[in-house]
């Protein structure tokens, strides 16, 4: 079985503090991928490196800049964080192959081999650069979205660095079926939780948004997870801990929250 592994910043990274890493939370997700030996295509998120760099120059995953300079110390930045990313999951044995986020559809036809090979394909979120229209960032939730087209994924693992999505009374949403999504905006998505109807934007006014998100933070994240679900991919939200990563790559009950369609 194949999973799309998002490994949040927040997860990997102190958003308050710019350029820090949480090499153990990185770890943490090694150590699931070594226990279940299942294949996955990985990626990872900007956290303290990529999102500042990219406000800074006012870059976003919503419109184009022909911003050279920003755009270049932008993929410099993402490029030493997963540099610290790739280290950490080596040191407790997992190889990774990269794969530039502006060649993924050509590198998602290898991701087979790579995976017959115990290599487990690495992107990350980037800047990229579309003909005609300029540069964007694209964040690693979009390429979840954009892989889920191109390989054979029966489930979609987004790490965070809380419980699962919060709700508004502060406890953790366990399981999300998703209605008629598409079509929809982010905050008008309707969802079953306990029993009733209600839409994103309910939720979503109790959860904490960074400023400096340059991808569209955890709205952006719940409306990629209601497309997959759409698509008959389940979506986990998962704290980094390697027992519920695990649980989540094997399908398990988890402790996080469940998005279905």
């Amino acid at each position: 079985m194949t999973s799309i592994i998002k490994l949040g910043g927040s997860a990997i990274s102190d958003k308050g503090v710019p350029f820090s890493f949480n090499e153990e939370n990185v770890k943490e997700l090694g150590r699931a991928l070594a226990e279940t030996g299942e294949q996955a295509f990985l990626i990872h998120g900007g956290g303290a490196w990529g999102h500042p760099v990219a406000a800074q120059y006012g870059l976003n995953a919503f419109s184009y800049s022909k911003n050279v300079i920003g755009a270049s110390r932008t993929r410099r930045a993402m490029l030493m964080l997963s540099v610290k990313v790739q280290k950490a999951l080596l040191d407790v044995g997992i190889g990774t192959f990269y794969m530039s986020p502006q060649h993924i559809v050509d590198g998602a036809r290898v991701a087979g081999d790579l995976f017959s090979m115990g290599i487990y394909p690495l992107t990350y979120g980037d800047v990229i650069f579309e003909p005609g229209k300029g540069m964007r960032v694209i964040g690693g939730d979009e390429i979840a979205l954009k892989l889920s087209g191109l390989i054979k994924a029966e489930r979609a693992i987004f790490i965070i660095n809380t419980e699962g999505i919060i709700g508004e009374d502060g406890e953790t949403i366990r399981r999300i079926s998703i209605s008629g999504a598409n079509g929809f905006s982010v905050k008008e998505i309707p969802i079953f939780v306990g029993g009733r109807t209600v839409k994103f934007g309910e939720v979503l006014q109790a959860i904490e948004k960074s400023s400096s998100d340059a991808t569209g933070g955890i709205a952006y994240k719940l409306m990629v997870a209601s497309k997959l679900a759409s698509e008959g991919i389940v979506a986990y939200f998962v704290p980094p801990r390697s027992q519920e990563i695990a649980k989540a790559i094997k399908g398990e009950d988890i402790k996080g929250s469940v998005v279905i369609g």
